[in-house]
């Protein structure tokens, strides 16, 4: 009958542990455990809502499974089993189960480090992609802390009792102190369009949005009850409407009658929004050529492109530019020094700073809401310059982020 409440994983190094593999988008495993609810049960979601540069983490406090993103690609980076009272890990043909491990399976030509903390009176062995912990009694402490390779061979202390695992971490990159998740693994578990090459401006046609990112997820027509904000109604009407890509954390707005692009919506999936979960997040980067915008006649807007890769030379005074996880915001050759240059990570208030007077008066926004519906969250605040809005919430942070045109041209 005990067996039967463990709960039984996988584990292959570098790569996954059961169901959660490295590279997989927060929003799919939250999604995946909201379905396995009644098998994981209690989940708690920690993150700062004031540092960006946190990990996320997913904490399935009944299994002691410790799950760890990465925040600024929101992709699974590190998974560590820290309790083994409710699960059973193997791997090939050994087991770990009531903190036993049985370790001939690690042969130890795999070994690429050992390491002995006295202060936390743990042992450390690490393998490619893995890495094991192990708890020393106080008795032993001084021995091993000259001499951790002896219990690297063996685990077992001199008296003849065997060491115990306290933790289990499945990472990816070279080392357990360097995680990164590998780009290739992004690909596999988050989607290849997440950071394939495209390249989309105003006035291009669905065509043109269908070829380079796929078929859309779903499409919204704007509704003429302006007391909504997206309805289902029949493609036969001129109405305007979305593709929407909540994997790419992108929504393009189409002119109902040119079928042409007219408005772009990029989601932060920012913790703490009403929205977070529901798209994927867009690592963008606006460079804004402030002198530019000053000189835009009121009854014009600003160009812009979407361009998921490095820029292409441009004219237009706002650029929007998709980075990967191996780019620097900072090399983008076609910026120049008095560009202001804005990315999901960025202090809402360091841009308005900049800014200044181009900024048009912040508008408070409440999100509306469904009779089953409630926003903890409170409302957030839209910031406005000629071709853009942008939604930030009461910590500072960017949400969203709407580039629009009036030209009528398209």
């Amino acid at each position: 009958m005990a067996d039967k409440l463990l709960y039984e994983a996988v584990v292959h190094p570098g790569a996954s542990i059961g169901p959660f593999l490295l590279g997989s988008n927060i929003n799919t495993v939250i999604d995946f455990l909201s379905q396995q609810f009644e098998t994981f049960q209690k989940i708690d979601f920690v993150y700062s809502d004031q540092h960006l540069d946190y990990d996320l983490v997913l904490n399935i406090s009944k299994y002691c499974l410790q799950l760890r993103f990465d925040p600024k690609t929101q992709c699974l980076k590190s998974i560590e089993v820290y309790g083994f009272k409710n699960i059973r890990l193997k791997y090939e043909f050994s087991q770990a189960c009531g903190n036993s491990f049985k370790m001939q399976v690690f042969y130890p030509s795999t070994r690429t480090h050992a390491e002995f903390d006295p202060k936390r009176r743990a042992y450390f062995l690490e393998y490619p992609g893995l890495r094991l912990t192990f708890n020393v009694p106080n008795e032993w402490v001084n021995e091993y802390a000259q001499q951790h390779e002896d219990l690297a061979q063996t685990l077992v202390f001199p008296d003849g009792s065997s060491a115990y695992l306290s933790s289990l971490v499945v990472f990816g990159g070279p080392r357990a102190h360097q995680i990164h998740v590998p780009s290739e693994l992004i690909v596999k578990h988050a989607g290849l369009n997440y950071f394939e090459v495209v390249h989309l401006n105003f006035g291009d046609t669905c065509q043109d949005a269908l070829a380079l990112l796929g078929p859309p997820k779903d499409i919204f027509y704007k509704s003429e009850d302006k007391t909504k904000i997206f309805s289902k109604m029949p493609a036969n009407q001129a109405t305007d409407f979305f593709l929407n890509y909540p994997s790419l954390g992108i929504d393009i707005l189409f002119d109902g009658l040119t079928k042409r692009i007219s408005k772009f919506v990029l989601h932060t999936n920012l913790p703490g929004h009403f929205d977070f979960g529901q798209y994927a997040k867009c690592n963008f980067q606006l460079i804004i050529n402030k002198d530019q915008i000053k000189s835009e006649s009121s009854s014009q807007s600003i160009g812009a492109s979407v361009v998921l890769d490095q820029p292409q030379p441009q004219s237009t005074a706002l650029t929007l530019i998709s980075l990967d996880d191996h780019e620097d915001s900072e090399s983008c050759s076609t910026s120049h020094q008095d560009d202001i240059k804005v990315n999901p990570e960025m202090q809402w208030e360091t841009a308005r700073k900049v800014l200044g007077s181009v900024l048009t008066k912040e508008v408070v926004y409440n999100h509306p809401l469904t009779p089953n519906t409630s926003n903890p969250f409170g409302p957030t605040t839209l910031w406005g310059i000629e071709g853009a809005i942008f939604e930030v919430v009461s910590t500072g942070k960017i949400a969203t982020v709407t580039l629009f045109t009036t030209k009528s041209a398209y």
